[in-house]
């Protein structure tokens, strides 16, 4: 039995609700909600008695700043969870967005990779989704319940899933993902057609031989002539 620690400089309040969830799951011995200050000693002491992280944090504080950019709230404290818990046993979750999409989650985790390197998955949810998880079951594709259902795989180990090399969007494409396609590599050995494009140049080498020598040939004839 894992008891889950939640860290975050937001008060308890603003993530109760994910509380209630979490100490539901079987294998979750209990949550302990752990509030994030200036004091690293005493941060270390709690991350000594949990089993499995949870940085949690809020837009409501304005801004999306997990780590890796300019005023980032968390770069110790995600890099001490993956130290403490290794990366499996370290979840991020991002409340109160306007939009939680899949587009949402690239666009985060392009500008702060840390998150992907540090920590077994990012989880969004939006201010919509909370006001939804009372009432529409699993009706919708992006029923943020099916989000919570893959955390609770991950907590509870029914679930060994990282990051792949890189998120796609479900009705987008990330900045220049069709480069390969639409304009291959100078250095790429195949053309659009499937044939390799230096394959031309001993058909052409042939080709002048032969003239030469066809040349040669009329040149003689004409000599002896």
């Amino acid at each position: 039995m894992k008891l889950v620690g939640i860290f975050s400089r937001e008060d308890e309040s603003c993530y109760r609700w994910l509380v209630n969830r979490v100490v539901s799951w079987k294998n979750v011995r209990d949550v302990r909600s752990v509030s994030i200050t200036n004091n690293n000693e005493k941060f270390r002491e709690e991350t000594s008695k949990c089993q499995f992280g949870i940085l949690y944090h809020s837009k409501k504080r304005g801004r999306i700043n997990v780590i890796d950019v300019i005023d980032s709230l968390y770069d110790y404290e995600l890099q001490h969870l993956n130290t403490i818990y290794g990366k499996k046993n370290v979840l991020v979750v991002i409340d109160d967005l306007d939009n939680s999409s899949d587009e949402e989650k690239y666009r985060i985790l392009s500008h702060q990779p840390s998150i992907q390197l540090l920590a077994q998955d990012l989880f969004l949810f939006s201010v919509a989704d909370k006001a939804a998880l009372n009432t529409l079951g699993y009706q919708v594709a992006d029923d943020p319940q099916r989000a919570l259902d893959e955390m609770r795989k991950i907590i509870e180990g029914d679930k060994n899933w990282s990051f792949p090399v890189s998120i796609t969007p479900k009705t987008s494409h990330p900045p220049h993902s069709n480069a390969d396609t639409e304009n291959p590599r100078r250095g790429d050995l195949r053309s659009s057609s499937g044939r390799c494009r230096w394959s031309t140049r001993p058909c052409m080498v042939l080709i002048i031989a032969v003239i030469v020598i066809v040349v040669i040939v009329l040149i003689s004839v004409l000599l002896t002539t």
